[in-house]
Order: C-alpha cells, then structure tokens, then sequence
C-alpha cells in the first residue's frame, strides 16, 4: 500500500470513533448548559438577545468553564462510557462550585441585570479556575 491509501484507510477507520466521541461530549456540554440556564433565576438568553453583556459573559463562561473538564475527559477516556462518566462528573463539579462561589460574592442575579461587571468576571474567573483544577483531576 502507498501511503495514501494507508492515511485514508487510517481516516475511514478512524473518523467513527473521533465523530461519535465529539458528539458525545457535545451532547454533554448542551445538557450540562441547559441544566445551568434552567437552574439560575434568570433568563440569561434572553438578557443577551437585549444587549446585556453581563449575561453574555456569566453564560460564555459558563460554557467555556463546562467544556474545559469535558476537553480533559475526551483525553483520558477510552471508550463512550467513560466519556459519560467523566463528563458529567465535570458538569456536576462545575455547577456546584458555581453555587457555592455564588454565594460568596453575592446576588450575581441582580449584578447581572444592572450589568455590574465586576462580580460577573470574578464569578467567570473563578468558574475558570475550577474548571482548570477539575480538568487536571480527570486527566490525571
């Protein structure tokens, strides 16, 4: 074989386990995001349908703070069932520190609405820091 056909053969043998692994994880990240969006006392998409860029910022950090340990989880899994494991691990992690951080800076809802930025960053920052510790524990 020319090494065409073996880096095709390798792309066609492998592309169902990188596929069913990204989708996986995405189906994850989505369920882990609603479950945020459905537990917190605002409506923070429709917030930034308005303009509000604290919503913006809580709920990009969000997502970007659930799919750090997820990145980790795909890197340490072998198979879909560890992925799942893992992966929601990470989600469970996430939104309980982000409760407990909530409480500790104070009524985000309200900061969120008056788009008074500083408690927002430092709840996006903190999110990111658990994020980058759950991530290191999952990989290992």
């Amino acid at each position: 074989m020319n090494s065409l056909s073996l880096t095709f053969f390798a792309f066609t043998s492998g592309i169902p386990y990188v596929l069913s692994h990204f989708f996986v994880a995405c189906f994850i990240l989505v369920v882990g995001t609603l479950f945020y969006v459905k537990t917190t006392k605002i409506d923070e998409f429709a917030l930034i349908k308005d303009g509000n860029i604290g919503a913006a910022l809580s709920l990009g950090g969000t997502v970007i703070a659930l799919s750090l340990p997820l990145s980790s989880s795909l890197q340490s899994s072998l198979s879909l069932m560890e992925i799942f494991i893992w992966g929601f691990t990470a989600i469970i992690l996430q939104l309980f520190c982000d409760r407990i951080v909530r409480i500790f800076i104070g009524d985000i809802t309200r900061a969120i609405i008056e788009e008074k930025h500083a408690p927002i960053i430092t709840l996006v920052c903190c999110k990111f820091c658990v994020a980058l510790l759950n991530s290191a524990v999952i990989s290992g």
